[in-house]
């Protein structure tokens, strides 16, 4: 009966052993999952984080270059518009793009500064209201004259005048000597006898308008055909 009660003892004991046993292993295994678990979100937290800088840094990097762009573009149109700018500038400043007519002139001084598309005589005003201003006078009679034809008589002084043709009143200006009348010795006779010396080409009359070779004195009609 002793005997019984002791292996009794021991069957529990070795029970008890046992649960104990399982509890300390089922214990590891969830203390061992809940571990893994553990660095496995921490992995997974890492990873993630790194991802969103990559990203974060691609969305700078691309923002930045959107940026440059951006700034290149307005630099461009920046200069475009700088470049227009002064060419509208040197337009707005020429000189000579004024038109001097009769109603300018009153037997008034003028120095010749040139010619430019075909009959624009280039002046600058010597007196009067327009003193110092310069501009063109359209020299009625003539289709072209070249620079060759004027180069021996720029920055020479001539007298500006207003007149008409007397037949159709059509008015315009004769530049001529200082001090004498307006038929005596003005530059269409000096032009016309430029032509006749044997420089045909340097001059051309207006040949196609009737009315401006009464602004001509000595027409050579012959010049036309």
């Amino acid at each position: 009966m002793e005997n019984n009660n002791i292996e009794n003892k021991n069957l529990v004991k070795i029970l008890i052993g046992i649960i104990i046993a399982l509890v300390l292993v089922i214990g590891f295994i969830i203390i061992g999952g809940g571990i893994y678990q553990f660095i496995s979100m921490k992995n997974k937290i890492s990873e993630m984080e790194k991802v969103q800088k990559e990203q974060e840094k691609r969305q700078l990097e691309n923002q930045m270059m959107a940026s440059v762009q951006t700034q290149t573009k307005e630099n461009n149109k920046s200069s475009e518009t700088k470049t227009n700018e002064a060419k509208t500038e040197t337009k707005e400043v020429d000189p000579y793009e004024r038109r001097f007519t009769a109603s300018d002139m009153n037997d008034t001084l003028v120095e010749i500064k040139g010619v430019r598309d075909g009959n624009k005589v280039l002046v600058r005003v010597l007196e009067g209201n327009n003193k110092g201003k310069r501009g063109y006078i359209n020299l009625k009679g003539f289709k072209n004259i070249t620079n060759s034809a004027l180069r021996s008589l720029i920055g020479s002084t001539w007298a500006a005048t207003g007149v008409n043709n007397g037949v159709e009143m059509e008015y315009g200006l004769i530049l001529h000597h200082p001090g004498s009348d307006i038929y005596s010795y003005n530059l269409n006779k000096e032009l016309i006898d430029y032509k006749l010396s044997g420089h045909d080409s340097a001059v051309k009359y207006d040949c196609g308008r009737d009315t401006a070779r009464n602004f001509i004195q000595s027409y050579d009609p012959s010049a036309c055909y």
